[in-house]
């Protein structure tokens, strides 16, 4: 419970400085945001990693159509598999416009501690218009 109290406190403090954040860098480039979620259940692709209330704190950095993300989905009871984390994603991207014509390429890493091995993929995505 302890770990659990000093994650909320890490991104309880970081989501706020992440959204003023955006003063800061006026000029730059760089867009850093933040946000963190309270949900009462949480599944991955079908599957139910956690039955009671989880928390997902995220964090992306983005510049000049590149951009890197951190996502964790953490048990409120602090009572997973053997870990504080059910998840942690890590995620790459790269994205541009070509006229109405929106591409992106990037890569995801899945880890999924004290459960078993994570996993990787990698995606391509289009999008048209507005």
């Amino acid at each position: 419970m302890k770990k659990f109290i000093c994650w909320i406190m890490l991104f309880g403090a970081g989501t706020p400085l992440a959204a003023g954040a955006g003063d800061l860098m006026s000029g730059t480039g760089l867009d850093l945001s933040g946000s963190m979620g309270y949900y009462s259940s949480y599944f991955w692709r079908g599957q139910q990693l956690d039955k009671g209330p989880v928390f997902q704190p995220e964090i992306a950095l983005e510049y000049k159509g590149f951009s890197a993300g951190f996502w964790a989905g953490m048990p409120v009871s602090g009572k997973d598999s053997r870990g504080l984390s059910n998840e942690i994603n890590v995620t790459l991207r790269y994205g541009f416009d070509i006229g109405d014509l929106g591409l992106k390429i990037g890569h995801i890493s899945y880890e999924f501690p004290g459960v078993g091995p994570g996993t990787e993929e990698f995606f391509a995505g289009a999008s048209y218009g507005g």
